[in-house]
């Protein structure tokens, strides 16, 4: 090989190598620029996402102070989801208009002075009940959880957050799809019949009247519901309405009996005969001798619950031992004869003219226990 060819390659070889020397830094330098544009860029973005989440939580709206708790964003879909089923399943027939005193939905004004007592009271209030109130709203079958979304779900509708979904006020009752409850397969004629329902679980309130129920044979306390169609009243009575529990608080009772229930009430409207229509006697059978056919808690729920497991017209509430300090100081002998008799609005015998004195006598207990175990 020849000087010159020696001397070219040597040239390109040092040429090579301070083409390296002078583009790696520059390389190297390009790289720490965009990489740090880059952490600023994602710096400049999550605060600014944080400041817009302040501000949407912290921005006032109303004059009313309301804190609430945090809710994620996951919680939030099952708050929207579940929640808002279930308020339309146990809370709209008085929240949605605020009926007997309970928040109205949406209404900051009537929410606040709950909200201060904390959300876990107000959880508590919905699944023990409260005031007239039944737990878990009348809807036995709710779970904890439920309960806890359907309260969260009207939280957040008074908040400042804007993420729930808005209910829907329609002036007819969402259609709910009510569980049957299943009972053991019977004929149709053990089945009970309209008037013996009534009896039994309908008349203490429709008889007279009480606490704004319509009153049987009175054609305009009736006028209203009637134009609302049968389907409407029964599925009322299923799930309860206002005051009045499921089922009139007789969880025994088939929708079927409920049905007949219904049925025998507006052919009641309809032909207004009183030989027809059976109301709370005024003649007191002081002594109904026999065995009981019923044990008290059967007694309880077929004659006593629909007012006595909420405080219907001030009857003391089953289980509340403040509730029943003062009636069981008066004696067992003493409360047996208020039932038998009659007691304020209460009727004699409950309004089951067919329970003989056994039978009161064991529900007596029953309650009596109850608020005793508490």
């Amino acid at each position: 090989m020849s000087q010159r060819d020696t001397s070219s390659i040597k040239n390109l070889l040092i040429g090579i190598v301070v083409f390296i020397g002078i583009i790696l830094p520059i390389a190297s330098i390009i790289n720490k620029l965009v990489t740090a544009e880059l952490e600023l860029h994602k710096s400049q973005k999550l605060n600014t996402e944080q400041v817009e989440k302040v501000v949407l939580i912290s921005q006032p709206k109303s004059e009313v102070e309301i804190t609430l708790p945090t809710v994620s964003d996951e919680d939030l879909i099952i708050v929207n989801k579940l929640g808002k089923e279930v308020y339309y399943k146990a809370c709209t027939s008085c929240h949605t208009a605020g009926l007997a005193g309970a928040p109205k939905f949406g209404d900051k004004n009537s929410w606040a002075k709950r909200i201060a007592k904390g959300e876990q009271a107000l959880i508590n209030n919905a699944m023990n009940g409260i005031n007239v109130m039944p737990p878990r709203g009348g809807r036995s079958e709710l779970s904890d959880e439920e309960v806890k979304m359907a309260v969260r779900y009207m939280l957040l509708a008074v908040s400042d957050t804007n993420n729930v979904e808005p209910v829907t006020i329609v002036e007819k009752p969402v259609p709910i799809v009510t569980k049957p409850i299943i009972k053991p397969v019977q004929s149709v004629t053990k089945l009970k019949s309209g008037k013996e329902v009534y009896a039994m679980s309908c008349i203490t309130c429709h008889g007279e009247g009480i606490v704004g129920a319509p009153k049987i044979g009175d054609k305009i306390s009736w006028q209203a519901r009637i134009t609302k169609g049968e389907e409407a009243l029964i599925a009322s009575v299923i799930n309860g309405l206002n005051i009045m529990p499921p089922r009139g608080g007789n969880k025994t009772l088939s929708d079927e009996e409920i049905k007949r229930a219904v049925k025998y009430i507006l052919e009641a409207v309809a032909n207004p005969t009183p030989s027809q229509i059976e109301k709370p006697s005024k003649t007191v059978k002081s002594v109904m001798l026999g065995n009981a056919k019923m044990s008290g808690k059967e007694v309880y729920d077929t004659s006593c619950a629909s007012c006595h497991a909420i405080g219907i017209a001030k009857a003391p509430r089953f289980g509340k031992k403040s509730d029943w300090k003062p009636r069981i100081a008066k004696g067992e002998k003493a409360l047996l004869s208020s039932v038998i008799n009659g007691f304020n609005v209460m009727p004699p015998r409950g309004g089951n003219n067919h329970l003989n004195d056994a039978e009161i006598k064991l529900a007596i207990q029953y309650m009596i226990k109850s608020a005793n175990d508490k």
